[in-house]
């Protein structure tokens, strides 16, 4: 039976219009995947830049720095190329492979109004605004009636969108944070902080900042226990923090001279780009498209194995030799399920590959895998019926049912989900039709994949928890759509006359 499953593998996987499908699907998979992360990227960035520009101007001499990084969503460092900008000319560049701290005389010419960055993703450019700056005239007696007059100016610029900034005694601090592990709620905070006093990026003494999480936000008032510190000791500092994912902002606050000085920046409209990001990596167009149109390819295979060979005698044939109608019925069913799961792995490698290492996008290997099984649940449910009908029909009335069922599986189903929730009184804006579009799919084998895809949300908190689902019933009903749709086809194959 082995050598008839490979022969019938081989006859059916190397058919030019399965390979066609795999090559197309993949190549689908990968370009609209693209095209949808840029209109995404649109309007939630995927490459971040901020800076800190410092420029003191005392008499004639002019001192500068500029500090900074570029990151990617999950707030690592990016190599990119920089160019500071003024007046539409350009005026000094450099490359970056982490954060920067930049002191050359040559960019204090000129006050910065913009950056241009460029990065194997993106180019983008992060306007520059300032947010201190002060001048005074100092006047000192030189000889009798005499006075040396020394014009002294600071600013101090922040370029690109940061999270919030907070003064402590001398020093300012610049925050931009991260959402590094949205599963697990971890974020990514970098600090970039200059000395007032002496404007540089020289720092004293340490500074510690206690934390707390809380839903509104920016008010002493609200400030209960310290749910954490940081402790900066570097102009620029990294620091890992874990998110409470029942509140929506953090507060910084450090008590000077007591006076409470507090800061802090809401963090739900990060976790929702996050959740974007998440939403788009396993709602790809490639892999809609894929699980659109490959029950054509299944509903193909069933017919290349089981209904025309049928129709022709060719069965008949078959079970001339040594072999029993249950050898048949399973070889040649086996050998459709392995062809879909090489294109089930196919497919999901290459997401799994494309996503994160060209996108930076993508899920953990758990959630690629449950995806995985998600689109291998559906197909081979499919499969199954449709098996189970080519073994018991001619190849005619086959594909008059099974192109009847796909059409009402993959095209008509959410009309008559709408329809049924119509005549139940429910809106379809409602987390009632939520519930009831996923107990339907347990009646559509093409739609266990959403099931799957609900889990996953689930898992990052981008879905709330619907009680008509439980990880039970998600195993169980395909398993028994596929065990019963394989003993019903079976039993009805084994009583046919195969040559009428």
């Amino acid at each position: 039976m082995r050598s008839a499953i490979i022969y019938d593998v081989k006859r059916s996987l190397l058919r030019p219009l399965v390979l066609l499908m795999l090559v197309l699907f993949a190549a689908l998979g990968v370009a609209t995947t693209y095209y949808a992360y840029i209109f995404l990227a649109g309007y939630y960035p995927n490459v971040e830049g901020v800076a800190v520009y410092i420029k003191t101007s005392e008499g004639n001499n002019t001192r500068c720095v500029l500090m900074g990084g570029i990151f990617d969503r999950r707030g690592d460092p990016v190599e990119s190329s920089l160019t500071l900008i003024t007046n539409s000319s350009r005026i000094y560049s450099f490359k970056s492979t982490s954060t920067f701290i930049v002191e050359d005389p040559s960019i204090c010419r000129h006050n910065i109004d913009m950056i241009e960055i460029s990065t194997n993703l993106v180019k983008l450019n992060i306007s520059c605004t300032t947010i201190s700056a002060f001048s005074l005239l100092l006047i000192a007696p030189r000889s009798a009636g005499i006075y040396n007059f020394t014009h002294i100016a600071s600013s101090i610029f922040v370029c690109g969108k940061s999270d919030g900034n907070i003064y402590i005694g001398s020093t300012l601090h610049v925050f931009k944070m991260f959402i590094n592990d949205l599963k697990s709620w971890k974020a990514r905070l970098y600090t970039f902080t200059v000395n007032t006093s002496s404007m540089s990026v020289e720092l004293t003494k340490p500074i510690v900042l206690n934390y707390t999480f809380s839903s509104i936000f920016f008010s002493s008032t609200q400030i209960n226990q310290s749910q954490g510190s940081i402790e900066i000791r570097h102009p620029i500092e990294k620091f890992d923090l874990s998110l409470d994912p029942n509140k929506d902002a953090i507060q910084f606050y450090s008590e000077v001279d007591h006076n409470l000085n507090v800061a802090g920046f809401d963090y739900s409209y990060k976790v929702n780009v996050e959740r974007s990001y998440i939403e788009l990596a396993i709602g790809s167009i490639g892999l809609n498209l894929f699980l659109e149109f490959f029950p054509i390819a299944v509903i193909y295979i069933s017919y290349t194995l089981v209904a025309k060979p049928r129709s022709t005698g060719a069965l008949e044939f078959v079970l001339a030799r040594p072999m029993t109608r249950f050898d048949l019925y399973l070889s040649r069913y086996l050998a459709g399920a392995i062809i879909i799961v090489i294109s089930s792995v196919i497919l999901s490698i290459v997401l799994a590959i494309f996503q994160p290492l060209v996108l930076r996008i993508g899920l953990d290997p758990w959630g690629y895998m449950l995806l995985y099984l998600g689109i291998l649940a559906s197909l081979l449910t499919f499969h199954t019926l449709c098996y189970a009908i080519a073994s018991t029909t001619r190849s005619g009335l086959y594909l008059a049912i099974s192109i009847t069922l796909y059409i009402l599986f993959a095209m008509l189903w959410s009309l008559a989900t709408i329809a049924i929730a119509f005549m139940l009184g429910i809106s379809i804006m409602s987390t009632s039709y939520q519930e009831l579009s996923y107990k339907l799919s347990y009646l559509n084998p093409l739609q266990f994949v959403n099931i799957a895809r609900y889990y996953i949300l689930l898992s990052y908190g981008a879905v709330n928890e619907i009680s008509a689902l439980n990880s039970v019933l998600a195993i169980a009903v395909p398993l028994l759509w596929n065990i019963g749709l394989f003993s019903l086809g079976f039993w009805r194959f084994r009583k046919i006359n195969l040559s009428s």
